[in-house]
């Protein structure tokens, strides 16, 4: 897949300044991955807060909607492979009893998506403003390894 530019993150981000845009994507969204969009609310999240839920639910729009501009079409998506991404992460994240910053370390060495991977970062581990949400460690560690393992997914796919 092509690397996803800044410039079109950045248009987005803008756009969503705008709660109006920020909702018709998301109905957008769930009207085109139903089955994802079910995944993203499923009952292991219970432990995630619903500040949380809806940083999760932020990240897959940015990630989604920065791809579908990219390549003029929503992308596809293989619910499979992004199960097997996900498992295979938390396994790796466990296993190497990575913290977040390691684990970012390593996913910017391996994934061509650097700029989907900073605005990530940024909102997991910026906490700098005074209005930021207060994201718990396991909503950090749960958010980044599935919009992870969705970026690992599309980037395969499409």
């Amino acid at each position: 897949m092509h690397k996803i530019s800044e410039s079109s993150i950045e248009t987005i981000l803008v756009r969503y300044e705008d709660s109006l845009s920020l909702q018709n994507d998301r109905n957008h969204i769930e009207l085109n991955y139903p089955d994802f969009y079910k995944i993203l609310i499923r009952e292991d999240f219970e432990i995630l807060t619903e500040e949380e839920i809806d940083t999760l639910l932020y990240l897959f729009q940015i990630v989604t909607i920065s791809i579908q501009q990219e390549i003029q079409v929503l992308p596809k998506f293989d619910i499979q492979k992004f199960d097997e991404n996900e498992e295979k992460l938390w396994g790796n994240y466990q296993d190497k009893q990575r913290t977040l910053k390691k684990a970012f370390d390593d996913y910017f060495s391996s994934i061509d998506q650097e700029e989907l991977l900073a605005v990530l970062e940024d909102t997991l581990t910026d906490d700098t403003e005074e209005d930021s949400i207060v994201i718990s460690s396991v909503g950090k560690e749960v958010i980044m390894i599935v919009i992870v393992a969705v970026i690992l997914t599309y980037d395969a796919l499409n």
